[in-house]
This record gives C-alpha cells, structure tokens and sequence, in this order.
C-alpha cells in the first residue's frame, strides 16, 4: 500500500513539474479568438462606416443580449476613451453588445482605477487590442492649459493631465493658443499609455509577448473621424520594465522556473532520504526528519512566495490558472510532507516498541 501510494504521488508530481515549466498555466478561456492587427482593422472599419454614415448598427437585437447574458461577454477590443458625451465609443466605432470593453474617464486619463479596469479587459476578457481615444475640444485639458480652478475631487482626477500640457508648452509656447490645446490632448493620449506601461507589468507582458497591442488615437468630434497615431515611440525603453524588478515583482518566467526547481528539489529528497527504497541506506530517523522538514519549508516558503509575488506584479486580475495552481502546489506539498512526518514517527514507535520487545523477551529468556 505504502509503495504504491508513494510511486502515484512521484508520478503525479512529475507530471505537475511539465506545465510549471512550459510556461503560463492560465485555464482562463475568454477570448475573441482574433489577432491584434485583425481587432484593430474592425475597429478602423467599424469608424469608417460611422463616418460614411454607413452604420451597420451590429449584435444590439435580443438574441445578442440573450447570448452575452447567458454566455458571458467576449470583446475584441478594449478602449480607453473620455468622460464627454459627444465621444461615444461604441457609435464612434459602429460596435454592439459585448463588443468593446470600454473605460470612461474625464481626461481618458490611466490612473489606478483606469489601469486596474484596463487590466481586467486585456488580462482576464484578453482583449487584443487596447486603444487610449483622446478627442479634439476636450474640456479637462484644456482646463488644464487655461489653469482653470477646479473643485472637489477634479484636482486628483485631472493632476495626470500635467505632464502632458508641460510637454505640449515646450514645443507650442506657454501663452493660451488653440494649437497648445491641440498639441496638449494628443500629449495626453501618449501620456495615458505611458502610465499604464509604467505601471502596469501585466499590459507590459502581454505586449512583450505579442498578445497586445496599444495604440493611440484621436476623435474628431467635427466629423467623427478617428486619427489613429500607432504605438508610444517609446514603448521599447517602457517594456524593459518586464526584467527591471519593478513593484517587487520578477519575471513571470523566472517564477515558473524557480518552482520548477524547488519540485525537482523535492523529488530528489524524497528518493535520496526517504522510504524505503531510498538510496542513501542507514540514515538515522532524526536526520531524515531534519532533512523532511527542511525540504518543507524551502518548498512551501517558495511556493508561497510565487504566489505574493505573482499577485503583485498582476494586482487584483491575477491570472486565476496559476493562483490555483500556486495553491494547489502548496497544499499539496504539505499533505505530502504530512504523509512523510507521520511514516517517519510511525516507524520510530515500532522501532522503539520492537526494541522494547526485544529486550523483553531477552529478559525473560534469562531468568528461565
């Protein structure tokens, strides 16, 4: 019973060691099922046709509401877009139902809310595309430029804005000008994907990886026109956050493999120091214990560590596969680690007590 347990765990940990280190383990199976490029060519159509006034008015009928109820949502596209009402996303890009994940912000500004709602679209949904849509005329910038005063909470919300109206007055001049409000909002835009590059590791994965594709982009509210302004011409230099340590997080490769190497570690403890078919013979019971435990909590201490810092690096959206799996590897190493402690002390009893028996029937033998 005892080997036949022991070959079913080795053999189940073996094959757990293959998907660790083959890469991400994700069993999240949302997805639109197109590539970036062909997401962004629907997005380019979906806009010529509401400029042409050709509108298809697609997926908004009962059935649709009907599937996305029951089946959930799959959209192609994610897009970051201003608060202001004469933007609206879905008409802009004659998309329906389920069709664009959509962030509304005054200022389409990447802040923690932004970002956190951005990453569920491209990390949990897996949205191929994300598009930052700044629009001419928008009010939040220009108040910006103006220094208009602002109440509330509105101080908070349009701070992001400065960077980019401080760029945009190095190259228009400081003095109020309808051309510093223009250079302003694509600097914006540019700003927009910088914050969330810069602090989001899960969009700088995806994009690394060639899951994701972020682009800029303008609405011309005078004629509906989307001017598309491609990719940040510094997305590389951003993207070298992935290795840099940021946020106390190291690469998602680098945590696979580390497991990978803290199972091998196990598996080679277990048939060096323990069962009975170990191959180091004679080893006394404390020391396999000592051996045990601290296999134990190297492998448990990693594993967690995985875990935190897999979490980290994705904030709240953590890829829901491999929270799974960290856990699971962890339980598992504990019920494992149990069932050795447990034999361990078991054999120690029957050694003492088979001892205590012996010398027993010594005993009694003698006074015969």
């Amino acid at each position: 019973m005892k080997k036949s347990f022991c070959r079913v765990l080795l053999s189940f940990m073996f094959f757990l060691l293959i998907p660790l280190l083959s890469g991400n383990a994700s069993t999240d199976s949302k997805s639109s099922g197109i590539s970036p490029l062909e997401a962004l060519e629907k997005l380019k159509k979906g806009n010529q046709r509401f400029v042409s006034e050709k509108r298809l008015y697609p997926n908004q009928d009962l059935k649709t509401r009907k599937n996305t109820s029951d089946k959930g949502q799959f959209p192609f596209a994610s897009v970051l877009g201003c608060a202001d009402s004469r933007a609206p996303v879905e008409h802009i890009f004659d998309a329906g139902v389920g069709e664009i994940f959509t962030i509304r912000v005054a200022g389409n500004v990447s802040d923690t809310d932004e970002i956190g709602t951005m990453e569920y679209g491209i990390g949990h949904l897996n949205t191929p595309v994300l598009v930052v849509l700044g629009h001419t005329k928008c009010g939040a910038v220009t108040a910006v430029v103006r220094g208009d005063k602002v109440h509330g909470s509105i101080p908070e919300l349009v701070d992001n804005i400065i960077p980019a109206v401080e760029r945009a007055k190095k190259k228009s001049g400081s003095a109020f000008s309808n051309k510093l409000v223009d250079d302003a909002i694509r600097e914006n835009v540019w700003q927009s994907i910088e914050d969330l590059l810069k602090r989001s590791e899960e969009a700088r994965h995806l994009v690394s990886g060639k899951k994701l594709l972020i682009v800029g982009a303008l609405y011309h509210i005078e004629n509906g026109e989307v001017e598309w302004l491609g990719e940040h011409k510094e997305q590389v230099s951003f993207l070298a956050h992935v290795n840099s340590g940021d946020h106390g997080s190291h690469s998602y490769k680098s945590l696979l493999i580390s497991n990978g190497v803290l199972l091998s570690i196990f598996l080679l403890s277990f048939i060096f120091f323990i069962g009975k078919n170990r191959l180091i013979k004679g080893m006394q019971v404390k020391g396999r214990m000592f051996t045990s435990f601290f296999v134990l909590i190297a492998s448990l201490g990693i594993a967690m560590a995985w875990e935190i810092n897999k979490n980290t690096g994705h904030g709240a959206h953590a890829d829901k596969g491999d929270l799974i799996l960290s856990v699971s590897v962890s339980l598992l190493m504990a019920i494992t680690f149990a069932y050795i402690y447990m034999n361990s002390i078991i054999g120690s009893f029957k050694r003492v007590i088979g001892a205590l028996k012996s010398t027993a029937a010594t005993a009694a033998d003698l006074k015969k």
